[in-house]
């Protein structure tokens, strides 16, 4: 009876000691709050673990509504340091960004998975595969993404050959190819950023040569033959009258549709307005 006494008495013991909060033997399990920008995927990848066993310990009904702030419980306490594997390796070497590189890409209000892929030219399947997340899924404003970069040459819109920056160029770079309808954007002859365009018409066809950015505005009216577009945005003169900007009256890119300038997305036109400079050499190719 004693000894039944004793036991019970260790039992209690034993789960006050587990409720309370003591520091755990390394092989426990550990205990991670999400920040913004996480994901199941990529905190598995930290911590040594499968989405799966996190789903399970946690009780989550799917592994893509967490939010800032969880805490979620890691099962076997592996540390983001050694990133240990099975096998004892390192988990690096297991990454699907290992020996890829990528972009960071921070979700603006209302961007959509499929958005964002066409915007640097990769695919949906590609870029949820990368952060651990279904084709589906909902991203939210101020999340950050992974963008596979130039390494994945059959979904990252790796330029062909002949389009890319001549090799030890230095400095910024475009390479606008008409064939493929496509900007290219180089920094010390890397890729670092693929967008869709539409140039220029066969009757208003857009100038094939090198050339570089001569002016800029943020915002500007224009006007031609047959058309007024007022408050065009991100605008960079290349040559004469003919222009780098975006365009919010149509969404036929991919299509030579405009007057003769490089017309892009809105928020790519940003990005290229913000990533280059006056200057900036341009090369327009057929």
């Amino acid at each position: 009876m004693r000894t039944r006494i004793v036991r019970l008495g260790l039992g209690l013991a034993l789960a006050v000691i587990g409720s309370a909060s003591i520091p755990v033997p390394a092989f426990a399990d550990s205990q991670v709050v999400i920040g913004a920008g996480d994901n199941l995927f990529r905190t598995a990848l930290r911590y040594g673990v499968s989405v799966d066993a996190i789903v399970r310990r946690n009780g989550l009904v799917s592994p893509d509504r967490i939010y800032v702030g969880q805490q979620l419980i890691i099962p076997d306490g592996r540390s983001s340091r050694g990133r240990p594997t099975a096998s004892g390796g390192a988990l690096a070497a297991a990454s699907p960004s290992a020996g890829v590189e990528t972009r960071l890409h921070v979700v603006a209000p209302g961007e959509t998975l499929f958005r964002i892929a066409q915007r640097y030219g990769s695919s949906v399947e590609s870029i949820a595969a990368l952060n651990g997340l279904r084709a589906s899924s909902l991203i939210l404003a101020g999340q950050r993404l992974s963008i596979p970069g130039a390494r994945q040459a059959a979904e990252a819109g790796v330029p062909p050959a002949s389009v890319g920056s001549p090799a030890g160029t230095t400095g910024r770079r475009i390479v606008i190819d008409l064939s493929d309808q496509r900007l290219y954007a180089y920094e010390d002859g890397r890729l670092v950023n693929s967008l869709i365009i539409s140039s220029g018409t066969a009757a208003t066809p857009t100038p094939i040569g090198d050339f570089a950015i001569y002016s800029r505005y943020s915002a500007q009216d224009m006007s031609g033959p047959g058309y007024y577009a007022p408050g065009v945005p991100w605008v960079q003169y290349f040559t004469g009258p003919y222009a780098i900007h975006g365009a919010y009256w149509h969404n036929n890119f991919g299509l030579p549709v405009s007057h003769g300038c490089v017309n892009l997305r809105t928020p790519d036109a940003e990005w290229l307005y913000r990533w280059s400079r006056q200057g900036t050499p341009v090369k327009v190719q057929g």
